[in-house]
């Protein structure tokens, strides 16, 4: 089960692994494992600017994107659909009157 950390926490041990100070360290007083400092650094880097990627406040452009194809997706299903069903019905011819 993983743990939830606060953002002060992390900002925190983020801004202390930033001015060098070792994960291992940080581990070792703090509990939290190796794999996930490390990840949290790489993303700190980034978000500082020190290396390029998508930054952690930035919205992730390809996913919006393909939530917007599945919605359209979507959206073109029953426009199909509704073609189909009204394609289908029988035209009415009206009757024409007979009274004079």
């Amino acid at each position: 089960m993983s743990r939830s950390y606060s953002n002060d926490l992390r900002e925190s041990l983020c801004r202390r692994m930033l001015f060098c100070e070792r994960v291992a360290v940080l581990c070792r007083e703090c509990g939290i494992c190796e794999g996930m400092l490390y990840r949290q650094k790489a993303q700190a880097k980034i978000d500082s600017g020190v290396k390029d990627g998508l930054k952690s406040y930035q919205p992730d452009e390809l996913k919006k994107a393909r939530t917007r194809i599945a919605e359209l997706e979507a959206e073109l299903k029953l426009t199909k659909d509704a073609c189909d069903l009204f394609n289908s019905e029988v035209e009415q011819v009206p009757k024409e009157s007979t009274r004079s």
